[in-house]
């Protein structure tokens, strides 16, 4: 099936019991519960879904429903399966994920702990796996080089008041003197 609108500045539209359901724009944005295209005419997207409580967006197969869902000011991602969210990018590289059981995995497809960060060699030795940032520094930071200073904790200006070294020494107080 083939449509053709015969003006360059109308509209198809789709209406069931005399109510317009859905648009299409000579432009090529999609209306879904909307006649007008707020973000479509800021070119913030081509597909609109509205609904006047919730606008929901409904992916299915054959075993699962997943769903993005705005409901007031909040959004939801829900996969109504049993299976893992994916955040990828550069067309199919996984960065993180969210297991049915709710951890994260960073660098991980399989995380076993509610955060579960795993460099895997994608860092160079000695690189930071994870660091917390205060306005003045590092507050708290975890090494993946398994030598020298492993783990911090760090003071307002970012010297450690206790770190953990590779040959067992755990020094704290004063800043370089193990």
């Amino acid at each position: 099936l083939t449509l053709y609108l015969g003006s360059t500045t109308g509209n198809i539209k789709f209406h069931t019991n005399t109510t317009e359901r859905m648009r299409i724009s000579s432009d090529g944005y999609v209306g879904i519960g909307t006649t007008s295209f707020v973000y479509g005419a800021a070119n913030r997207g081509l597909l609109e879904v509205y609904g006047s409580t919730d606008g929901i967006l409904a992916l299915r197969n054959a075993t699962a429903n997943s769903y993005l869902q705005k409901t007031g000011n909040d959004f939801y991602f829900n996969n109504g399966g049993a299976g893992t969210i994916f955040f990828q990018n550069n067309g199919s590289v996984t960065r993180m994920v969210v297991a049915s059981s709710g951890n994260i995995g960073i660098g991980t497809l399989t995380p076993n702990a509610k955060l579960n960060v795993n460099s895997s060699g994608s860092l160079a030795a000695g690189s930071v796996v994870f660091r917390v940032e205060g306005s003045s520094g590092s507050l708290f930071a975890v090494d993946d080089s398994l030598s020298g200073s492993l783990f911090s904790v760090n003071d307002i200006s970012g010297l450690p008041i206790l770190e953990v070294f590779s040959d067992n020494k755990v020094v704290g107080g004063t800043f370089n003197s193990n």
